[in-house]
């Protein structure tokens, strides 16, 4: 590619304009050889197509980090396109990309207008502590929710990521989304050592969000869970909407958990 390419340049071919499909050659390049070749000879490497991807998005999306690198050096703006390369490489769980667009200022609290894209949620759901651990180093915003109103508190299912956004996120382990906790969602899905990271930062045992977690566990049919919950101070005879953690059981068919359940001294 780089001996035709190198032909056409050097006969004044203009290396800004768009395909049909609207992308520049440097956005359609591969390889640093060619990246290299038509930064040399002109090419804007902050230009936004009818595509919509600056090469530097482009980049990201393949997660190619010798040319972002590149493209970086060459004064790249990883802030103005409405597509974010960190969302890009973020979703592919590519820590090295990560790293180089945060370092060259590309901004963690940036949503994508059509998609709603944050990283931090996305790093958060991978269950990636190392790419939140990043993105909090570089001031990315624990408690921005996604497109869909959801946090990455309450994205992640990984004790360790939940950990991290309490320590150095700032999330306050008794938050409530959607009328939840985060410990009522892992009682209720049998969590236990996220139940176990929760309680140990002191999340309320017997918060209402809007059942207690203790009652989330019995419904769900998690004994392991239930025996935790009761012997980190859950109460039993709480009730709500009629229902106490033993009448869910019995509810829910767990006959045998709601015995333990009400044998619990």
């Amino acid at each position: 590619m780089c001996a035709v390419a190198t032909i056409l340049l050097e006969a004044k071919a203009d290396v800004n304009k768009e395909a049909m499909n609207g992308e520049t050659p440097l956005n359609m390049c591969r390889d640093e050889k060619s990246t290299e070749l038509l930064l040399a000879h002109g090419a804007d490497v902050n230009k936004i197509p009818r595509l919509f991807k600056t090469a530097l998005v482009a980049a990201s999306e393949g997660v190619r980090s010798k040319q972002i690198a590149l493209l970086l050096e060459h004064n790249a703006n990883p802030n103005i396109c409405d597509l974010s390369p960190l969302c890009f490489t973020v979703r592919n769980e590519n820590f090295e990309c990560t790293k180089l667009l945060l370092e060259a200022d590309a901004d963690p609290n940036r949503r994508e207008p059509y998609t709603g894209c944050i990283p931090l949620p996305f790093a958060a759901q991978l269950e990636s502590a190392p790419l939140v651990d990043l993105l909090l180093k570089h001031k990315a915003d624990a408690s921005l929710e996604d497109q869909n109103g959801i946090s990455a508190f309450f994205r992640t299912t990984s004790s360790d990521v939940a950990l991290i956004l309490m320590t150095k996120g700032g999330i306050n382990p008794n938050t409530i989304n959607s009328g939840k906790t985060a410990l009522v969602l892992a009682a209720g899905s049998g969590n236990e050592e996220l139940c176990k990271v929760l309680m140990d930062a002191r999340a309320n045992v017997n918060q209402l969000g809007p059942c207690t977690p203790l009652m989330s566990a019995a419904a769900n049919g998690h004994e392991n869970t239930v025996h935790l919950l009761l012997e980190r101070g859950a109460d039993k005879l709480i009730r709500c909407n009629g229902f106490n953690a033993r009448s869910l059981a019995e509810k829910s068919d767990f006959p045998e958990l709601a015995n333990i359940i009400d044998n619990f001294k």
